[in-house]
């Protein structure tokens, strides 16, 4: 059998619980600067003058457009003959938007390249998938070594698993990762949060979030799945009540909303 800690080990056990989050944040810090510098090595070795892949010179080609085209001109893209010649492509239906308008508005307004904004995107949002899955799991578990675990997964998984998530690869799969964890980290403060007006809006946000894939990623259907295994599953573990129906509700719609805008998804989806 095991003996409690005492004197000195006791002290250092206490110590280390007082500063537990501050040394989680630490680690979260350290792990973010790896995630950041391990993206950033293609872009170290080769520099931002190109895109590596073909799917990004189709970002690329888009973004020059609604750069030129003030962010907007969409129904430009509707039946483009530059593409699938002599068919011609219809764009809006046949590829999500939402790296190519982030690049030309970066370009835009803070004097960057479009090879640089594009090739920065997967390091970008890395970083905000690395925070927000420490977010969501410190959240949802209450454990700050499980979020630490987690967030480290996130930060190093390209190394064994993909190769899209890196510098001058704008993979719509990092971006779609990242905005699922904060979708997810938006939903358990909607699960636990005790004020009424907060869980509303916490649900509504995370729908709103989960719902702008359908502007990144054909991903965004795994948020569907979630949210839809969500509401089916809940109800034979708690006791349903109108508190969590109103809190779906939010999500859902603001959800609902966000996937019509997307003119690749729109209300046909539903």
């Amino acid at each position: 059998m095991g003996s409690k800690p005492k004197g000195t080990e006791k002290d250092i056990v206490s110590l280390l619980e007082s500063y537990s989050l501050l040394i989680s944040v630490a680690l979260l810090i350290v792990v973010l600067a790896g995630a950041v510098y391990l993206r950033l090595v293609p872009a170290k070795i080769y520099g931002f003058s190109y895109l590596n892949g073909n799917d990004p010179w189709i970002e690329y080609w888009l973004a020059v457009y609604l750069y030129h085209h003030n962010l907007g001109g969409f129904s430009g893209l509707k039946d483009v003959k530059f593409w699938w010649y002599p068919w011609g492509r219809d764009f809006l239906l046949s590829e999500y938007l939402g790296f190519s308008l982030i690049s030309a508005f970066l370009s835009q307004h803070f004097h960057v390249s479009l090879t640089e904004s594009l090739g920065l995107e997967p390091v970008i949002f890395a970083a905000f998938g690395v925070v927000g899955t420490y977010l969501a799991v410190l959240n949802l578990s209450k454990s700050k070594l499980g979020a630490i675990a987690a967030a480290s997964v996130y930060a190093f998984y390209p190394v064994i698993l993909l190769d899209k998530n890196f510098a001058t690869y704008p993979g719509k799969q990092t971006a779609g990762l990242a905005i699922i964890s904060w979708a997810l980290y938006l939903l358990s403060v909607a699960y636990y949060s005790r004020s009424r007006a907060r869980a509303l809006a916490a649900a509504v946000g995370a729908g709103l979030v989960g719902g702008s894939l359908a502007w990144i990623w054909g991903g965004y259907q795994y948020f569907t799945v979630i949210l839809a295994s969500l509401m089916l599953v809940e109800p034979f573990l708690v006791a349903p009540t109108n508190e969590r129906l109103l809190r779906y509700v939010g999500a859902t719609a603001g959800y609902a909303a966000m996937l019509a805008t997307s003119p690749a998804v729109g209300v046909r989806y539903f």
